[in-house]
């Protein structure tokens, strides 16, 4: 904890930057010449009613009188609505005991405060933050005193993660919600706003350390869920070492989603690394392929072995589950049969 000394320094410090950040409000000028209006409307009555008076006019003085009590009334009215407005709008500055006491608070609150001078920064340490399972460490918050006035929030904040555990490829997103020194505040934005144009610093510091322990899924940088593992090498997705596959042609890191089996070896591949079968259209590796033809790439279960010579061809070649060339012979032969039966049949006639 720090010195009565030092502790009087610091709110010292604090109440000179926030006074010196207060802007004028504007001056209430409708509701002054409203009032003035209304004055001007009263004292012509009054003379009116002071005529009616001395010249007996009873009918004029009850009238006028009645008059008189409505404008006073309204005097009355609007000089209240400037009087709150001057209490809500320029209320008096709080005493250096309350910056002292502001402090204090935030010192019960964070334990030790680190003041750099020079810097112009108070700095505050939270307790080690886990979201979700994902362990991100202690923060550092750091008030840049001398910001006040010019950045708006969290902008005069800067936010230092003391045992960093950042996002798997994000070495800047330490947090869900921070990136670099930036802090995403999201609905808590304008309750840090007036708290800094309020002057309560301490609640500024509890506002912040609420966002730090607190994930909203609808707008981190980084989800929990992506925090950790490799990413797919085919969507992105990050995925943990346990629940990845690994491509056997090429080694990419694989999802659960992305990653397919060769229909012929059943290895696991990413889609990089498979090709459509000529034939049967099925997605093989490229060990599992063959140039049969041209440039036509073939799976070997898309080959079929003739049953005349034994020779291995693709299976759309077949014919009689002969190749071409036994296919070819077999009509050769046959021709030459019917040739015979031919010459036969004519010597017969």
């Amino acid at each position: 904890m720090l010195s009565t000394k030092l502790a009087l320094r610091l709110a010292r410090r604090l109440q000179d930057a926030w006074e010196a950040a207060r802007k004028p409000k504007p001056a209430l000028d409708t509701a002054w010449d409203r009032i003035e209006t209304r004055y001007d409307i009263a004292r012509r009555v009054r003379e009116r009613l002071l005529f009616a008076s001395r010249g007996q006019f009873p009918v004029g003085v009850r009238t006028l009188s009645a008059d008189l009590g409505y404008h006073l009334g309204e005097l009355a009215r609007i000089a209240s609505g400037i009087r709150e407005d001057m209490t809500s709008k320029w209320p008096l500055p709080p005493g250096l005991a309350s910056w002292l006491a502001d402090v204090r608070q935030f010192e019960a609150e964070f334990g030790d405060v680190e003041v750099k001078w020079k810097e112009q920064v108070v700095r505050v340490v939270t307790e080690p933050i886990e979201l979700r399972g994902v362990e991100l460490g202690p923060f550092a918050i750091d008030l840049h005193w001398d910001r006040i006035g010019s950045a708006k929030g969290a902008h005069c904040f800067d936010f230092h993660a003391l045992e960093p555990n950042p996002a798997v490829g994000r070495g800047d997103v330490v947090h869900p919600h921070v990136q670099g020194n930036d802090l995403c505040a999201g609905d808590a934005a304008a309750s840090l706003q007036r708290a800094l144009e309020q002057g309560r610093f301490a609640d500024a510091f509890l506002i912040i350390r609420s966002v730090l322990t607190t994930y909203n899924p609808s707008s981190p940088y980084v989800p929990l869920e992506q925090w950790s593992g490799s990413p797919c090498s085919d969507c992105g997705c990050r995925v943990e070492d346990e629940d990845s596959y690994g491509c056997e042609g090429c080694e990419n890191n694989l999802c659960e989603r992305c990653a397919v089996s060769c229909a012929a070896c059943m290895s696991s591949r990413c889609n990089g690394c498979l090709e459509a079968c000529s034939i049967c259209d099925s997605q093989c590796c490229s060990g599992c392929l063959e140039t049969a033809r041209e440039d036509e790439r073939i799976c070997t279960r898309c080959f079929a072995r003739c049953s005349l010579c034994g020779g291995r061809v693709p299976k759309d070649e077949l014919t009689d589950r002969l190749c071409p060339n036994c296919a070819n012979d077999e009509e050769t032969d046959d021709d030459e049969d019917d040739d015979e039966l031919v010459q036969i049949a004519l010597g017969a006639g």
